[in-house]
């Protein structure tokens, strides 16, 4: 009965599988009132206000494919005895992991004076993800045939903060023009865990795991209380009574530059998220240790419902979390980096039909470990004074990728909407891709001023 709870963490990592990446499309739309966000040197030709454009991103290292294998004309499980464990392994990563990160866009503006234009941004982001190891998977595959695994470096994190942002951009000549945008982060709530160590010994009887690891989790919304002894006890909580609160403060910048060598070709670059934020984490611990707990036993059919499995799985981790012995740290700080995005991009307007552009670009994101770059033939179309439609398609980390959008305008309102996705199916009557996935799904609406 042990083997299903690691496939029911195995299962919790793939539901993971979002701080959004900027948005691509934005920059071969015409009337795309935020393309400073994607670089900060664009200059927009009115001003204008946004209120609550949101985005999406997901990303996952592997996908349903790995999980899933035609067997005698169906489709069977890797946990099927007719997959081989080699097969089901050299489909996975060392480091398999899920990302889901939200940018929710609260308020924008953005003005011309001076000879220079102004952008104001007000955002909330927030970042949930997880990692595993290999070898994992394998225990799922395996279970105690093998002895030993080693799980180190197997991590969860999610982090939530506020971004308030200046933007300032201008023409050096009719050439160049630069940008630059300084942002104050708040840290609202961050909670992350991470095995330096991991090294568990499966037998008939019991698991044992030989354990460093760290906790850190901010406690504006709840207090872990140390018992007597210094060890957290996850059974005496003490409510804030809060639902988020300041508990990181930091800085970032973007910066970019827009190059017009001649008529009707731009050159875009761009740097965005330099930065991060200093967390204090007032729930803190650290172990390092061997500790023993038995996993599921005496389990019932009748157990096997949604609650529960839950009242299963919650009573395996307090057994866990029991077993231990988490020692309390105090006054721990810790400077997290943001993600980051780096962009450049190529865009030619027809000199005979001037409301057709074509155009490359790249980007690059960076996150603790967890890079995904791309590359894109892009084309923009602005047939009609009210519509504006945009799409690309390039290949990237995970393989072939494409995107569209499209901004339409209803008096002085434009609604844009738009979508990245990875080539390669998902699982039929459902959104879980079939292979390693970089997804983004972005929608708002501004208001031009004048």
């Amino acid at each position: 009965m042990k083997k299903r709870f690691i496939i029911l963490i195995a299962l919790a990592f793939c539901a993971v599988s979002a701080n959004a990446q900027t948005f691509v499309e934005g920059f071969f739309l015409n009337s795309y009132r935020l393309a400073f966000r994607y670089n900060p040197a664009i200059i927009n030709d009115t001003d204008f206000i946004s209120v609550g454009q949101a985005s999406i991103n997901t990303r996952a290292n592997i996908g349903a494919s790995a999980f899933l294998y035609p067997y005698q004309g169906k489709l069977v499980t890797a946990l099927n005895s007719a997959v081989p464990a080699e097969v089901f392994m050299q489909n996975l990563r060392n480091d398999n992991y899920g990302l889901k990160r939200l940018d929710y866009n609260l308020l924008s503006y953005g003005f011309e004076k001076n000879d220079a234009y102004h952008t104001f941004d007000l955002s909330l982001k927030g970042l949930v993800g997880a990692s595993v190891p290999k070898e994992l998977f394998q225990i799922v595959k395996s279970g105690t045939s093998q002895r030993q695994y080693d799980l180190s470096n197997m991590r969860e994190m999610s982090n939530l903060y506020a971004e308030l942002a200046y933007g300032y951009s201008r023409k050096l000549s009719d050439i160049v023009s630069v940008g630059v945008r300084g942002k104050l982060l708040l840290g609202l709530y961050s909670a992350n865990y991470n095995f330096r160590r991991l090294i568990l010994t499966m037998d008939s009887e019991a698991y044992t795991a030989n354990i460093e690891s760290e906790m850190l989790m901010t406690n504006r919304v709840t207090n872990i209380m140390p018992d007597e002894d210094g060890y957290l006890n996850f059974k005496d909580m003490e409510p804030k009574g809060k639902l988020i609160g300041p508990s990181a403060a930091g800085l970032a910048v973007d910066l970019g530059v827009l190059v017009t060598p001649v008529d009707n070709f731009e050159i875009s670059a761009s740097i965005n998220d330099l930065g991060g934020l200093l967390w204090y984490f007032g729930n803190a611990a650290t172990t390092s240790s061997t500790v023993s707990f038995e996993g599921f036993t005496d389990v019932q059919i009748s157990q096997l419902n949604k609650d529960g499995i839950k009242e299963l799985v919650n009573g395996v981790k307090d057994e866990f979390l029991d077993s231990m012995k988490l020692k309390k740290q105090k006054n721990v700080f810790r400077f997290n980096m943001i993600p980051f995005n780096a962009t450049l991009a190529l865009k030619y307007k027809s000199p005979f039909y001037d409301k057709l552009t074509v155009g490359l670009v790249g980007q690059f994101e960076g996150y603790q470990g967890m890079p995904y770059y791309d590359g894109r033939i892009a084309l923009g179309i602005n047939p009609l004074e009210w519509l504006d439609l945009t799409a690309n398609v390039g290949c990237g980390t995970y393989g072939s990728v494409f995107g569209a959008a499209l901004s339409v305008k209803v008096l002085n309102f434009r609604i844009n909407a738009g979508i990245d996705n990875g080539v390669g199916g998902h699982l039929r009557y459902r959104s879980t891709p079939l292979k390693a996935n970089n997804k983004t799904v972005t929608i708002g609406v501004t208001y031009d001023l004048k």
